[in-house]
């Protein structure tokens, strides 16, 4: 479903102030903007005309949930173009893209990869990262996602309870031959006999990561630091309270029920007196955690590491610098070596 996001200013004093009183009533600005627009929408918009736009909702919706039925998705990166699209077919698995692969790099990569999925249907990027979340929040999610980036040479399906497999594109292209032709079982186990195939040869990466990306940035005047976590190999960590949504800077649905929810890190290298420059963001659930990062510009990390200098300030009754030293036991003249 589409949504327009609207943006209000108001004074950051006051707006604290309705924060703190709302507290009491257990809500906050966010949600009383909401009520009150829904309200607004309820009187002054037509009901004939809110039944017509709420019967449009509701089969937009079931075509939705239709799309999750399982089908395969993909995101294809070639020649710095990104096309996401998917498919309604069972037969469509990591073991078939594979061949499709092999052939594609055999015959010289004629006409884009994405072309030979005859029957595909585009779909836009961040339906594609839905998707991704999705699967990640819901374990009955039928639907088959891959990751085929052939600038970078790596191809990827997710595994919902064990998160992403990423192995490099040529190894996953030579394993076609040693598939059995006819292997007579779900696209599911197939998946994963895919994955034993290639036991050996996964790799690490953060490709997928950096996917979250939502409507807009994240703006200063999104966070505000809401503790510090803990020092390790020089790194403080300290984790942020978000006075926005998440679904609207990191485009995902990524703390969508009661059994998950996100927390989000900002990490400072005390030795270089910096930020850096990746947000880590963990989505928890009981079984099988997913972690993402988000990256960051050198602007906005600035304006973290000046958050968290008012952090110390407030909870320490010193700035970041001294405080950093503190961490390492080190004297706090040397705090010119950490600014």
């Amino acid at each position: 479903m589409d949504k327009r996001e609207i943006i209000l200013q108001m004074d950051s004093q006051e707006y604290d102030a309705l924060r703190r009183a709302l507290l009491a009533y257990d809500t906050d600005p966010r949600a009383e903007m909401q009520k009150r627009l829904d309200a607004c929408y309820q009187e002054l918009v037509p009901a004939q005309e809110r039944k017509q736009i709420a019967d449009s909702i509701h089969k937009a919706s079931a075509l939705n949930t239709d799309v999750h039925q399982d089908i395969a998705i993909f995101r294809v990166v070639e020649d710095g173009a990104c096309r996401c699209f998917w498919m309604d077919d069972p037969s469509v698995d990591a073991m078939e893209i594979a061949k499709h692969l092999q052939h594609y790099l055999s015959d010289g990569k004629k006409g884009g990869f994405a072309s030979l999925f005859e029957r595909r249907t585009p779909i836009p990027e961040q339906k594609y990262i839905d998707h991704v979340m999705d699967a990640l929040c819901d374990y009955e999610e039928t639907t088959s996602v891959f990751h085929v980036d052939l600038d970078r040479g790596t191809f990827s399906l997710l595994d919902p309870e064990n998160g992403w497999w990423s192995y490099p594109l040529l190894a996953a292209a030579n394993s076609a031959h040693l598939v059995p032709e006819d292997m007579d079982v779900g696209r599911e186990q197939r998946n994963a006999y895919f994955r034993q195939v290639l036991d050996g040869k996964r790799i690490d990466t953060d490709e997928r990561c950096l996917l979250l990306c939502g409507d807009r940035s994240l703006r200063v005047s999104d966070f505000e630091i809401k503790e510090y976590t803990n020092t390790e190999n020089g790194i403080a960590t300290f984790e942020l309270d978000l006075c926005t949504d998440m679904e609207t800077v990191f485009g995902s649905r990524i703390a969508k029920d009661e059994d998950s929810y996100a927390v989000v890190y900002a990490s400072y290298d005390i030795s270089k007196g910096t930020v850096l420059g990746n947000l880590d963001i963990g989505l928890l659930r009981d079984i099988g955690s997913e972690y993402f990062v988000y990256p960051i510009d050198t602007e906005l990390a600035d304006a973290v590491k000046r958050k968290m200098d008012d952090y110390c300030m407030e909870e320490y009754e010193m700035d970041l610098a001294d405080w950093a030293a503190q961490e390492q036991g080190l004297p706090s003249q040397f705090r010119e070596y950490l600014t």
